[in-house]
């Protein structure tokens, strides 16, 4: 698996589930409504994407939650006028409704074919959650590769938004947990994959309409685990 060592990129996106291009480029929105059923589940398959939480997982689709998803696709997801779904405030776990690190909670994206991911994008990573005034940390593990990524400060993000940049290839299947501390916590909003030439592209469900992509560069906080 190579992983990426570049800037962070944020995609141009719609509020879908998932839709593809001629370049096979896809997206995937969990706050789109299309994966409220992972909502109360272990586990959750749409379109060739499965979710496996270490407990059930939330879709955070209460209105107070729905405002930090708006707030941050406004003010902070650089795309002009396509914003994310916002029907939720993305995949969490049972608890806190995030995914929270000093209860070891995880989830785990699977795909039916390998991909190659371009952009992960989380909500709820604030910058300055600890006692000490410390950052909210994300992890992502890829077989024996570990990165981490801190919630950033920016004027205006109220939910917590972090475009990580993380880029990786060949990936069937990537766990994501937080900081093993008493502040990290978050939630996965949106996933942009390329799909690997070798296999086969991933489903897409028939309702959703083929759409242009475009990528745009933001930094991201990130650092080796």
């Amino acid at each position: 698996m190579l992983l990426g060592k570049k800037l962070a990129t944020s995609a141009l996106m719609v509020g879908a589930s998932l839709f593809s291009i001629a370049s096979q480029a896809l997206v995937i929105d969990f706050t789109s409504s299309a994966w409220q059923g992972a909502n109360s589940q272990t586990t959750f398959s749409n379109g060739g994407v499965t979710l496996t939480g270490s407990d059930t997982m939330t879709f955070n689709g209460s209105s107070g939650e729905r405002n930090g998803c708006n707030a941050s696709s406004s003010e902070i997801d650089p795309t002009p006028g396509i914003p994310l779904a916002c029907d939720g405030d993305g995949i969490g776990i049972r608890g806190s409704d995030e995914i929270t690190g000093n209860s070891s909670q995880s989830l785990t994206i699977t795909f039916d074919n390998a991909v190659n991911i371009i952009q992960i994008e989380l909500l709820d990573l604030f910058d300055n959650e600890g006692s000490n005034g410390d950052p909210e940390v994300a992890i992502f593990t890829l077989g024996s590769d570990v990165e981490t990524f801190d919630g950033i400060f920016a004027p205006g993000n109220n939910g917590g938004y972090v475009a990580t940049g993380y880029t990786a290839s060949d990936v069937t299947s990537l766990t994501l947990t937080a900081g093993a501390d008493t502040w990290s916590d978050y939630a996965l909003a949106r996933i942009t994959t390329g799909v690997n030439s070798s296999s086969t592209p991933v489903a897409e469900p028939s309702s959703l309409a083929l759409l242009g992509l475009g990528l745009l560069g933001l930094a991201r906080a990130r650092k080796n685990g």
